[in-house]
């Protein structure tokens, strides 16, 4: 294993002159010919950048533009990123391939990249593990397990920090079961909350949701480099879809949600009749980042199914097939668990 700091011109090896590509147990370029392993020398210089009203470009992305390509897929309509050594040029949503090559990447190059931390055949291994402890997936399911096809991409994302100041007012209300009544009071709040949020990801692909990205976070942020064209052999980038100001719209939608949550937690209470929040952003910044998505497709009982898993962490989300037994023993259970004081004073 060797050390080596490669330009944009040095992507073969240098025993065999062979192709190489990303390998992330080593976390550096391997030869399959050879079995060379090249370390990568790798960096950690980038920052927030501030958000402006203008929306930003990149004067900085020559070998960004030089090594890669952007191909639309004219079936399903992604756009992907192509590195030039790239063999296969297939889209990695619907397997068709990629023909229609567009004249330049637009936008920004990625500041940063959360590097796949393991190859598809470890990622093979995380899917029977990871289902096999999940207790809603059918158990027909977990005892055979379908053919998956396994497809790693980067996925276009925004990592934000955002430092705000909320103002609330509302109601909560808090139920009391006694022998033989119930009451109910009503507990008037109001305050300030001052908090900051930090990497709030937001995905800004044309394939993958925010729901389905959310299934499989956290990713570990810390653990993000420079971005360089050496870790993206051998696997796909999507470009990204939605402009940098779609994305904080998201970003500020998701943040909402978290600042109701953060003021709700200081309060014990049964229900919510009214909570008006004013929140201000008093600094937002972000980067430009590409993190690894494991995609598996399979079909089971004559059904398609999309599952993704953190190419970092290995988790995987929840959609599988479910047992439909499990779930409604569940509701039945939850079902009595609150009615059961009611059941209790009837009986008394």
């Amino acid at each position: 294993m060797s050390q080596v700091e490669l330009r944009s011109n040095e992507y073969n090896c240098k025993n065999c002159g062979a192709i190489l590509h990303f390998d992330p147990q080593s976390q550096g370029l391997k030869c399959d010919d050879c079995n060379s392993v090249f370390l990568l020398e790798y960096k950690k210089t980038f920052v927030k950048k501030p958000i402006t009203t203008v929306e930003p470009t990149d004067t900085k992305r020559d070998e960004w533009v030089k090594d890669n390509k952007v191909f639309k897929c004219n079936n399903c309509g992604a756009s992907v990123v192509a590195n030039k050594l790239d063999i296969s040029n297939v889209c990695p949503y619907c397997g068709t391939n990629l023909t229609i090559q567009l004249n330049s990447i637009p936008g920004l190059k990625p500041d940063a990249i959360v590097p796949f931390a393991f190859d598809e055949d470890n990622a093979a291994v995380k899917f029977v593990e990871n289902v096999k402890r999940k207790f809603y997936v059918s158990g027909a399911f977990k005892k055979r397990l379908p053919t998956q096809k396994i497809h790693g991409t980067y996925i276009p994302s925004f990592a934000f920090d955002s430092i705000t100041t909320s103002t609330y007012k509302g109601v909560l209300t808090k139920t009391e079961h006694h022998d033989k009544y119930t009451t109910t009071t009503r507990i008037p709040i109001s305050g300030t909350l001052n908090k900051t949020y930090v990497n709030v990801l937001v995905e800004s692909s044309t394939k993958m949701t925010q729901s389905e990205l959310n299934g499989i976070l956290p990713f570990d942020i810390k653990k993000s480099v420079d971005y360089q064209n050496a870790y993206i052999l051998g696997y796909t980038v999507e470009h990204y879809a939605d402009t940098l100001a779609v994305c904080q719209k998201t970003e500020q939608q998701i943040i909402s949600s978290l600042i109701r949550k953060d003021i709700l937690s200081k309060y014990y209470y049964s229900g919510v009749e009214s909570l008006n929040i004013q929140t201000n952003y008093l600094d937002t910044s972000y980067n430009y980042m590409l993190v690894p998505v494991y995609k598996f497709e399979y079909t089971y009982k004559n059904k398609p199914f999309t599952t993704y898993m953190n190419g970092q962490t290995g988790k995987l989300d929840n959609n599988l097939p479910k047992s439909i037994p499990k779930i409604v023993m569940t509701v039945v259970v939850c079902l009595l668990i609150i009615l059961l004081p009611f059941i209790l004073s009837y009986l008394n």
